[in-house]
């Protein structure tokens, strides 16, 4: 798989296009709802698509309701009883502060390195918000951000909490916070229709709860173990093609010293619009990769202890195993395509006596037709792939058509005649009717699913390259032909949108540990 990812990977470079706050309006009113020009607590009526700037204020009554447009695509909406603020404009930064009461956010536009910050008055707290859809509440000494989709990085006087979606940050009875589990009942709360939600808006809600609730069971299927010290985030992005995807990414531990990532994506629909052939269905989607690496000692339980456990460990710690599987279905959907990368350390397993999962290094094709799990595929490094890319239009894509045998003697290598190299015409297993194709196509993305450029990072300076990174994704899709030229897969492909946000996660977590000195030197 790693063979696979860095032929068409690009490199990333330092650079974000700039822009301008995003544009904030009131878009929807019902009941009261009153509106206070910057320093003044003079209120007027508010008015449907009256333009907010720096220092205004937005207050409901008993009964209001008002839904705040913050720029394309991205809305807050009060309930009852709440008073918001527009805060100091900022290149690429939003802000607004929650005096009070409750509101709940939806935001997908967030595309061009755009940041929300949502301030809650009082509590010294700063909720980050990256294209995704939670609610919030500041009152009566309680505090609460709750993440339903997406991830929000919450700054309480500079201890970064990470809010990933299902959870949320409150207040403790001793004014510290903690995060935990969203309980059902709000989950629930979120599917009941309000004054001014539209049917299609309730609808659509209504699905969202329900696919949360299914995919956490479903999920549970590729992912091990998840404890409590892991984490997860997640997105929702349009992949290459503009189908709409929902990527979910957690770092597990399923035993102490087993590290497993796992990269799942969720498409209500699909349209292929690549560079290769594809005659797969166009219905819904679920294509993941999961990757594993055992080690040869256990790693502390919580990430933020890991950076000194390398240090004391670094000479003694080895992997002695990895092993990724790509799919386009769950494990026990009859007809899902699945690619086993798998690798281990021959001496290690020798010296200690064990026995590996694989006796071979390679590729084990499963739930394909004529592939078993057992039947070991070896790259020919001696062939040159077939590759061209977008570099010539200055566009960050690129393909490459990579050659496999069957290992039809089990020995874990590929070989001629066993006696002869290939250049005296003695192939062995270097015959065609052994051969495979990986078809593989990668492209860098924006969140709105378009191709990014290479001016978009040399023409232009980062100020936020956290924000940057969660607004950027990587699709790669691997599709297998035999010798014949027929697809070995029954699904056509298997598409994966990779984001970097789990990574992003982990330095934001290791940050404040590296400011205080607790990494070590």
């Amino acid at each position: 798989m790693n063979r696979i990812l860095m032929t068409t990977l690009s490199a990333l470079l330092a650079a974000a296009p700039a822009c301008a706050q995003l544009q904030a309006k009131i878009l929807k009113v019902s009941g009261v709802v009153r509106v206070a020009p910057p320093v003044s607590e003079v209120y007027s009526a508010a008015a449907v698509n009256q333009p907010l700037t720096d220092g205004m204020t937005v207050m409901t009554g008993d009964n209001g309701r008002v839904t705040i447009e913050i720029g394309a695509k991205n809305q807050i909406r009060l309930r009852a009883n709440a008073k918001i603020t527009v805060g100091a404009g900022a290149p690429r930064l939003t802000t607004f502060k929650l005096v009070s009461g409750k509101i709940k956010g939806y935001f997908r536009g967030l595309t061009g390195g755009e940041k929300f910050n949502l301030e809650l008055e009082g509590n010294s707290a700063i909720a980050s918000v990256k294209g995704t859809v939670f609610a919030a509440e500041n009152g009566d000494g309680t505090v609460k951000v709750s993440t339903i989709y997406g991830d929000i990085v919450v700054n309480v006087k500079n201890t970064m909490f990470d809010v990933p979606q299902g959870t949320e940050l409150l207040t403790k009875g001793n004014g510290k916070f903690a995060v935990g589990s969203i309980p059902d009942g709000d989950l629930d709360a979120w599917m009941a229709a309000e004054e001014g939600t539209s049917a299609d808006d309730t609808s659509a809600l209504h699905g969202f709860v329900t696919n949360i609730r299914n995919d956490s069971a479903q999920d549970a299927e590729v992912i091990t173990q998840i404890r409590e010290d892991d984490f997860a985030v997640g997105r929702t992005l349009k992949d290459m093609h503009g189908n709409i995807a929902r990527v979910d990414q957690r770092l597990a531990r399923p035993t102490p010293d087993t590290i497993q990532f796992i990269n799942l994506v969720k498409r209500d629909s699909y349209t292929y619009r690549g560079k290769f052939s594809y005659a797969g269905s166009s219905g819904p989607r679920y294509d993941y990769l999961e990757t594993q690496a055992t080690a040869n000692m256990g790693l502390p339980a919580s990430l933020q202890e890991w950076p000194s456990f390398f240090q004391a460990n670094g000479h003694e710690f080895k992997i002695i195993e990895r092993e990724t599987t790509i799919a386009n279905g769950r494990p026990r959907d009859p007809g899902h395509d699945a690619i086993q990368f798998y690798s281990h350390d021959s001496d290690y397993y020798t010296r200690h006596h064990l026995a590996p999962r694989h006796q071979w290094d390679g590729m084990y094709l499963s739930s394909v037709p004529g592939g078993t799990p057992d039947t070991l595929y070896i790259f020919d490094d001696e062939a040159t792939p077939v590759t061209s890319n977008g570099l010539g239009s200055g566009e960050l894509w690129g393909t490459a058509v990579l050659s496999a045998y069957k290992d039809t003697d089990n020995t874990g290598k590929l070989e001629d005649n066993l006696t002869h190299d290939k250049e005296h015409g003695h192939l062995g297993e270097f015959v065609t009717a052994n051969r495979i194709d990986f078809q593989v196509e990668g492209y860098l993305l924006n969140q709105d699913g378009k191709v990014m450029g290479i001016t978009d990072f040399t023409q232009n300076k980062i100020d936020d390259p956290f924000g940057f990174a969660k607004t950027l994704a990587f699709e790669t899709i691997v599709s297998v032909r035999n010798s014949n030229g027929g697809s070995m897969l029954n699904r056509g492909n298997i598409d994966l949108v990779i984001i970097p946000d789990m990574v992003v996660a982990g330095v934001q977590k290791l940050i404040p540990l590296a400011a205080s000195g607790s990494l070590g030197n």
